[in-house]
C-alpha cells in the first residue's frame, strides 16, 4: 500500500485510497479474529445488524421529512464533518 502511495495524483483519490486501505485492514483483522471464536461472529453480526438498523432508519427519517426539512438536515450533517475534520 505504501508503494501505491507514490503514484497517487489528487487529494480526493488520495482520500478514497486511504479510506480502502482502512477498510481492507479492518476487514482482514475481523477475518481473522472471526475465524478463531464463534462468539465473536455472533456480536459482530449483532453489531453489524444494528448499524444497519441505524442506517436504514436515518435514511428513513431523511426521505420521510419534508424539503425544508432535509435542508435542515443536511446542513447539520455537513456541520458535524466539518468541525470533526477540525479535529473538535
Amino acid at each position: 500500500m505504501f508503494n501505491e502511495f507514490a503514484y497517487i495524483e489528487s487529494r480526493g483519490a488520495a482520500m478514497q485510497w486511504a479510506w480502502g486501505c482502512v477498510l481492507t485492514a479492518f476487514r482482514e483483522r475481523v477475518i481473522f479474529a472471526l475465524g478463531r471464536t464463534c462468539m465473536m461472529r455472533r456480536i459482530f453480526k449483532v453489531v453489524l445488524g444494528l448499524g444497519a438498523l441505524l442506517v436504514i432508519g436515518s435514511v428513513g427519517v431523511y426521505v420521510d421529512s419534508k424539503p425544508y426539512q432535509r435542508e435542515r438536515i443536511w446542513i447539520a450533517v455537513q456541520d458535524a464533518i466539518h468541525r470533526e475534520s477540525q479535529g473538535r
